[in-house]
Order: C-alpha cells, then sequence, then structure tokens
C-alpha cells in the first residue's frame, strides 16, 4: 500500500480528488482504500491538518456472479453497475437488421438469420437450432418404426453390435436423431446425433453395456424413442426360455417339446440330452407316414455352423406342402423371396400351410402338426400338438433318437449321379 499512498498522496497535493484504475482486476486491487488530505496551514488555528476517509472497493461480474440469465435460449445479461442490478435481454439483431442468410431451424421455420433465430428462441422460450442453410424444404412426415418397451439383448465381449433408432424414411426436413447411453443412474448424450444417425455400432463390453434411448424428432417434436438393454450373456447352463403368446402357450400345454442347444446339444422328446457332432443339416423331426399315409408326409431339418466359436443353430428348412427356411436374423425365405414379417402380426408362409410370428425378439412357426421356434442366433425349441413323445410308425430325427441307419446323426446327404 505504500506505493499507492504515495500516489494518492501526490494526487492530493496537486489539488486532485480522484483516483482513478483501468482495467482493474479483482486479486489486485479489490479491498479497503484510505484517503488523507492534508490542510497545510490553511486550518492550524483550528487544530485541523489532515483528514482521512476510509471505502471499500469491491470488484464483480455482476452477470458473471449474480446473473441467471438462461443461455440455452439465448439471453443476454446487461449489468448497470451504478445500481447493481443486472437485466436479461435478447439479442440485438439491429446490426443485422440488412444481412439477409436465411436458416432452415430444427422447427421448419425459415430465420433471416441466425440472430433472428436467436431473437424467435429467447422470447417464446422454445429450443431451437440451425437444421439447413437456406428456406425449408417441402414438408414430409418421417417413417419410423417404434417398438414396446427395452429390448434387450444378452451377447459376449467384444461383438459388433448394431442398434437401429428406427428411422425408416428421415422425412423432410430430415428428422433428428439423438442417442443417449444410461448406465449407474448417470444419462449422457453420445457424439452420434443428426439425421444420418440411425445406426449406432458398438463393440460389447464393459464400457457399453447398459441402457441406450433413441430418440426421433421431426420439426421439433418427438415422433419415437426407442430403448435397449445391452447385457453380457451368460454361460448357458439351463433351457432357454422361448417366450410365445398365451394363445400358443394354451396349445402346447400338452406338448411333446424337443430343444436345441448351442454346442451341440439336443433334448429329445422324451426329456433325454444327448450331444452331437452338428456341423451342416440334419432331421430334427419327421413323419413319412402321418395318419398311416404316404401322401403328406412334413419334414423338418435343422442347419448348424460356428457362432463366436461354438457349434449353433443357423435355421430352419420346413418341407411339406410348401418348402421354406428359416435363417438368422429372424428371416423366412419362400422360393428365393423374403417374407414380409410386422412385429407381432401373424403372417402366412405361402400355401405351407403354416403361419409366422415375430415377437420378443423370437420367431414362431405355427403348422399343422408341428410348432417351431427360433430365437434368431444359435437355439430353437420344436413342439409337437399330438403330445406323443414316443416315435410313430414315419417317424424320424435327432428329437427322437439317433437311429438313423447308414448316415449317423441323421445328416442330410445329397444326391449323386
Amino acid at each position: 500500500m505504500a506505493e499507492e499512498n504515495a500516489n494518492l498522496e501526490s494526487v492530493a497535493e496537486s489539488g486532485g480528488v480522484y483516483k482513478s484504475y483501468e482495467n482493474a482486476t479483482k486479486s489486485k486491487h479489490e479491498g479497503f482504500y484510505t484517503c488523507i488530505a492534508y490542510y497545510g496551514d490553511t486550518h492550524a488555528d483550528q487544530g485541523i491538518g489532515y483528514r482521512v476517509a476510509t471505502c471499500e472497493v469491491i470488484i464483480a461480474d455482476i452477470c458473471e456472479e449474480m446473473g441467471d440469465c438462461d443461455e440455452s435460449t439465448y439471453e443476454v445479461c446487461v449489468a448497470d453497475y451504478e445500481t447493481g442490478t443486472y437485466e436479461c435481454k435478447c439479442p440485438d439483431c439491429s446490426t443485422d437488421a440488412n444481412d439477409f442468410n436465411p436458416i432452415c431451424t430444427d422447427r421448419c421455420e425459415v430465420a433471416f438469420h441466425d440472430c433472428q433465430m436467436k431473437d424467435l428462441t429467447c422470447k417464446d422460450k422454445t429450443p431451437r437450432t440451425k437444421l439447413l442453410d437456406g428456406f425449408c424444404p417441402e414438408a414430409a412426415l418421417p417413417t419410423v418404426k417404434t417398438l414396446s418397451g427395452i429390448q434387450t439383448f444378452q451377447v459376449e465381449d467384444g461383438n459388433e453390435i448394431i442398434l437401429s433408432a428406427g428411422l425408416v424414411d428421415v422425412g423432410s426436413p430430415p428428422s433428428v436423431v439423438t442417442w443417449f447411453f444410461k448406465k449407474d443412474g448417470s444419462k449422457e448424450i453420445l457424439e452420434l446425433q443428426g439425421a444420418n444417425s440411425d445406426a449406432l455400432k458398438l463393440v460389447s463390453g464393459l464400457d457399453t453395456y447398459g441402457e441406450y434411448e433413441a430418440e426421433i424428432k421431426y420439426c421439433g417434436d418427438v415422433s419415437s424413442i426407442n430403448k435397449y438393454k445391452l447385457e453380457r450373456r451368460q454361460e448357458v447352463t439351463t433351457a432357454p426360455v422361448f417366450q410365445t403368446t398365451s394363445e400358443k402357450s394354451d396349445d402346447l400345454t400338452n406338448a411333446a417339446v424337443c430343444s436345441v442347444f448351442p454346442g451341440g446339444v439336443v433334448e429329445s422328446f422324451d426329456s433325454q440330452s444327448n450331444f452331437y457332432d452338428l456341423a451342416c443339416s440334419h432331421v430334427l423331426v419327421a413323419d413319412v407316414l402321418p395318419g398311416g399315409s404316404y401322401l403328406d408326409p412334413w419334414f423338418l431339418y435343422g442347419s448348424f455352423d460356428q457362432y463366436n466359436g461354438k457349434g449353433a443353430l443357423s435355421g430352419f428348412t420346413y418341407h411339406g406342402s410348401d418348402t421354406f427356411q428359416v435363417l438368422r436374423g429372424w428371416v423366412i425365405n419362400l422360393g428365393g423371396s423374403k417374407v414380409p414379417l410386422v412385429e407381432g402380426v401373424e403372417k402366412e408362409i405361402g400355401t405351407s400351410g403354416c403361419t409366422a410370428l415375430f415377437e420378443n425378439f423370437y420367431l414362431s412357426i405355427k403348422c399343422e402338426k408341428v410348432e417351431f421356434y427360433y430365437d434368431g442366433m444359435m437355439a430353437g425349441m420344436i413342439s409337437l400338438k399330438s403330445g406323443l413323445i414316443e416315435k410313430p410308425a414315419g417317424g424320424l430325427g435327432l428329437c427322437y433318437d439317433n437311429n438313423s441307419g447308414s448316415r449317423p446323426n441323421w445328416q442330410v446327404g445329397s444326391k449323386r449321379d
């Protein structure tokens, strides 16, 4: 303070009554200041040689320390240091009055320039961002697919996972997709955002297990929110639970059931588990003499390959009055064409007399004599409506036994000339 006192003294001696600082800082200049005024001989006869005055100087950024303007709606804090108050104001666009750079906002509105968009947001408190440069294109609603509930996937570490937001057609102006990741009670926005972010690609691992939300907005309004949950797959030690509709559950109360597990394990109709070296296509169940007649035989084959290093069911082939395949990924192939499926809606499969239902990530096929279910990846279940565990006269396949004659494991061979 010695130097500042000296400065004050010199100013007073020259008759000044003010001390000013430029670019004052809180750390250097805030505090108590003392002013000493010397009277000299003027008031000597009154015994007053000087006078002392003390004041506290507070240096503060009113907007930074007191202001609570909403920056998300582009409010601007304007401070009044004489009164120690502030006011939240909308952007001043007077300098942009002659600026014509139209933009299309994410609410499908046209603003003449960026400042006008911010001013609109400030006034009506409706969040806006720039979607496109120029005028908005002709409006066309997007096409979205909304899933029911949380879709849960159990996967092994290191798998590449692709999640879909459900955006089939982006619409015009284009919809905006935002992905959220929820884990341990926290929720964060993933960097993947915009009109071309329907697919979210992940590699399964400790950092990616959790819940995901895909929010689709069109013209600022939420069109759809789809939710997923990614979990680490546990080793299967018991039979998987195949979810069916209540109607099918009633039908299968007394049915004979055969389950096909990863690793080559088949639990036959008599509840006996057997291990087979399954590497191509095998007869799982068939009846070449239904009702004692050779005129209406039917067959159900299983195809096998390696999935994540284990033998797995890659699909079914049904042959009866018509032939079709059920393939990995919940695909039905009928005569070389994919059968279109709508989740939760039963679909007839050609002239086979069978119907398909895709629900809760299981594909169930219901035919006259047999029903079978596929998890779309590696396991399946077969049930006979007859409820007969014993093999009928025309019955054959691994779900009954391994007595396939010259061909082991009911393996399907090829005809040679």
